[in-house]
């Protein structure tokens, strides 16, 4: 719905969110009209969260099979 009323407000640009790592998530976007950005991210933090967040999502997504 929210596609549709940016198009009817005459917008000509609509961010539909990042896809990270995911090229299925990707390709999915890509045959909406979606176009590839790529940029540069940095996280600054003092504890090491995000390389472990990573890693357990990993470990999980290996245990369940999860194709990305």
């Amino acid at each position: 719905m929210s596609v549709e009323d940016a198009c009817k407000a005459g917008c000509r640009w609509y961010y539909m969110g990042d896809s990270g790592r995911s090229e299925s998530l990707s390709r999915y976007k890509e045959q909406f009209g979606a176009q590839r950005h790529h940029y540069a991210e940095y996280r600054l933090e003092r504890l090491p969260i995000s390389s472990s967040e990573t890693a357990i999502k990993s470990l999980v997504k290996k245990a369940i099979r999860f194709r990305d």
